[in-house]
């Protein structure tokens, strides 16, 4: 999204609250209402829905990385995902409200949410590229060269999930390496 100037950083931060996330906790239930955006100062988060009573890991969120579940954000719908610590982490979040509330009266944010909204659609599309068009070994090369923090942080259960593959190919493909 480009820098932002520390005034206008300062700004946006003071709409927020930042609070200590230990690991396990939740931010976010699967069919709870989301009116919440983080913004992740240190730890990591994955998302994850539930499909036929298993737990699917759809994305990890790091350091320096705003998530939410944004279409439940932007609909006021409930949330099909939940959002879990994987990682202890200092957390900021703001609401809903308050961050519409300077989007509305003020240009500069109001380009700046449009922005985050274009770089989301990206990391969409990327992401349905990585899991469709890629092979098993291509995803967690993939991971294992854009997000080592994850591979040590996530389970094996979760790296596998994330991947689209069982914990029997992904140890194959570990153990061959």
């Amino acid at each position: 999204m480009g820098s932002i100037p520390d005034r206008e950083f300062d700004r946006f931060m003071g709409l927020g609250e930042c609070a200590f996330r230990p690991k396990g906790s939740r931010l976010l239930e699967p069919g709870v209402r989301c009116d919440r955006l983080f913004f992740f100062d240190t730890g990591i988060a994955r998302s994850f829905y539930l499909r036929e009573g298993k737990d699917v890991t759809v994305s990890f969120t790091r350091p320096g990385e705003f998530v939410t579940s944004m279409a439940s954000f932007i609909t006021g719908e409930p949330s099909y995902e939940g959002l879990e610590i994987i990682a202890d982490a200092q957390v900021w979040c703001v609401c809903r409200e308050a961050l519409m509330g300077l989007v509305q009266q003020d240009l500069f944010w109001a380009e700046v949410y449009r922005r985050a909204l274009e770089e989301y659609y990206v990391r969409v599309e990327e992401a349905f590229i990585f899991s469709k068009f890629k092979s098993a070994r291509e995803r967690y090369e993939e991971l294992i060269r854009t997000g080592p923090e994850i591979i040590q942080s996530a389970s094996i259960g979760h790296i596998a999930s994330y991947l689209g593959i069982s914990l029997e190919t992904l140890s194959r493909i570990r153990g061959s390496r």
